[in-house]
């Protein structure tokens, strides 16, 4: 609920400190006193709109701070927002100073944005008359509002759609991130299918390189290699016209053998002639193979190129190495698994998504059924309440159309009004008045049960063109409202403000240079003499009178009420 409201510098107010009381409280004064100046100031606190134009005339900015006391959902909404140990105290503490150049906004002392504050204002304060978060001129409230007044079942089933949607949102989004990536990954697969069939159909082998570096070093030499060969082959093992080597060295040794006879120290010789002309023989021999191996083949060598060239290009792309290009393939073959995987998880969601549509669609259409049950059964009740408010002429529906699935099914709920015989039904925000909004939202606040979890209810201009039994009837149902939640409402009605706990009256005070307002907190004695001059415009002893006999019954009200 709302303790307290601190407003410095803001229009004509220089400074008020004002604590308010639970239950009840209203806000009187002569017309054009202020008093719903003190509405906009709170309202500014909780992120409306304001121009710089309100900082009072001489002063160098406004200050606004509002204190409330904090309910379950503030903790939870200050828990998710990284507020915990704000969280944790039992009082809530908003500000804002307004400047010529900018406004910045403080919860408990900390900067936050005013959208922020605005999201808190939503869980404090429930505000109709002539601000323009109006309730009953947001259409997408009343789905809320009729909601808000089914039963357990129906709670269950709301929730149920808000669980299943998550779950689909959840689905969708994940689905969404596949579906945007798969251009990318489409030509990834391209990219990576297009280099490992050209590594895999090159076939390459480890060390292939080395060795075909070598047979392109033969190939091109081969004419050389055959001539130089076979020279030496022929000098070794045929002579000419010559003996050759072979044979020459067949001669020492046989001249050496025939030595031996003779000198015998020549045995030693003799062997290693002998071992060197088998050495020859045998070089000879592979001379010949060589030659022999040696071939001149154009065609070989542009095979043998062309290879090589492959060999540099895969290089150059994947690698430094045969070894190195062939992990790069076997990275190719893991990366592209990666993207089939990636596909058959797209389908997964798919199939999942399409799933939890069907499911959302039966939950909805159950949903669908128990509103229209409730938007059948919904203005009778409403338009009994309304003619207690000196509105028994208007016609009130519950309009639910077809809507697109969301988390709250699929349907659009439109509060339809028709506030004089013969007019057709009207959304509200084209048909009624601020004052027929304010006792429209009050008929449904006690018809609602008092659903709705924000703690403070404002009413401005609820009393606007009524009085009488009509008058009386709109007291009795603030009082009733006001045992569970605290009401702040505005009113020029002596009977409403007899009924609160609390009355404020606010004051304007014209000077030469200055324009004042003060606010009073009004004891016994002096609300008895206010509430006779709003009843009469001056304090005589009849007004008095009556005025003791409004607080009177209001008091024997509320002690029924909390005895009930």
């Amino acid at each position: 609920m709302l303790l307290g409201l601190r407003i410095e510098n803001f229009v004509l107010v220089e400074r008020l400190d004002l604590r308010f009381h639970e239950g009840l409280c209203v806000l009187t004064g002569e017309t054009g006193a202020g008093k719903s100046l003190l509405l906009d100031a709170l309202q500014a606190v909780l992120g409306a709109r304001m121009s710089p134009e309100v900082i009072r005339n001489g002063a160098r900015f406004a200050y606004l701070e509002a204190t409330f006391s904090l309910t379950p959902e503030l903790r939870d909404l200050l828990q998710r927002e990284g507020f915990e140990e704000i969280a944790e105290e039992d009082t809530l503490v908003l500000s804002r100073t307004i400047q010529r150049s900018g406004s910045k906004s403080r919860l408990q002392g900390q900067l936050v944005s005013q959208s922020l504050l605005r999201t808190l204002g939503e869980l404090l304060i429930d505000s109709a008359g002539q601000h323009e978060n109006q309730i009953l001129f947001r259409p997408d409230q009343h789905r809320a509002l009729l909601d808000s007044w089914g039963d357990e079942q129906h709670q269950a089933l709301c929730a149920q759609m808000q669980q299943i949607w998550q779950q689909l949102s959840a689905c969708e989004a994940a689905l969404q991130a596949s579906l945007q990536a798969q251009q990318e990954q489409e030509r990834q697969r391209d990219f990576f299918e297009f280099q490992l069939l050209e590594i895999d159909e090159a076939a390459l082998q480890p060390g292939e390189e080395a060795q075909l570096v070598l047979e392109r070093e033969r190939l091109r030499h081969a004419d050389k290699l055959q001539r130089n060969l076979r020279r030496a082959w022929i000098h070794l093992s045929e002579g000419e016209t010559l003996p050759s080597i072979c044979e020459r060295l067949e001669e020492v040794v046989k001249m050496v053998s025939n030595s031996q006879q003779h000198m015998p120290e020549l045995e030693s010789l003799s062997h290693d002639l002998d071992h060197t002309l088998a050495q020859l023989q045998a070089a000879a021999r592979s001379l010949e193979d060589h030659c022999e191996q040696v071939e001149v083949n154009p065609a070989r060598l542009e095979e043998v190129e062309a290879r090589l060239y492959l060999l540099q290009r895969l290089r150059s792309k994947y690698g430094e190495t045969e070894a190195t290009i062939l992990a790069h393939a076997e990275t190719l073959r893991s990366q592209l698994e990666h993207l089939r995987s990636n596909r058959q998880r797209q389908q997964e969601l798919e199939s999942e998504r399409s799933q939890l549509i069907s499911q959302a669609q039966v939950i909805a259409h159950q949903l669908s059924a128990a509103r229209l049950e409730l938007a059948r059964r919904l203005p009778p009740v409403i338009e009994r309440e309304l003619k207690d408010l000196g509105m028994g002429k208007t016609r009130f529906e519950v309009a639910c159309n077809p809507g697109p699935l969301s988390a709250y099914g699929q349907d659009q709920v439109a509060f339809l009004i028709s506030p004089n015989p013969g007019e057709p039904l009207r959304p509200l925000a084209r048909t009624a008045s601020g004052g027929e909004a304010s006792r429209l939202l009050l008929a449904l606040k006690v018809v609602l049960n008092e659903a709705q979890a924000v703690p403070t209810l404002i009413f401005d201009e609820v009393d606007s063109g009524m009085g009488g039994k009509t008058a009386l009837a709109v007291a009795q149902k603030l009082s009733r409202l006001a045992q569970a939640r605290q009401v702040v409402c505005i009113s020029h009605l002596p009977v409403i403000a007899a009924m609160a706990g609390q009355q404020l009256w606010i004051e304007k005070h014209l000077q030469e240079q200055d324009t004042r307002i003060e606010v009073h907190s009004l004891d016994a004695e002096h609300r008895i003499e206010k509430l006779a001059q709003m009843a009469s415009g001056k304090i005589t002893p009849s007004s008095l009178k009556n005025a003791r006999e409004m607080v009177r019954h209001a008091r024997e009200y509320n002690i029924s009420l909390a005895v009930s």
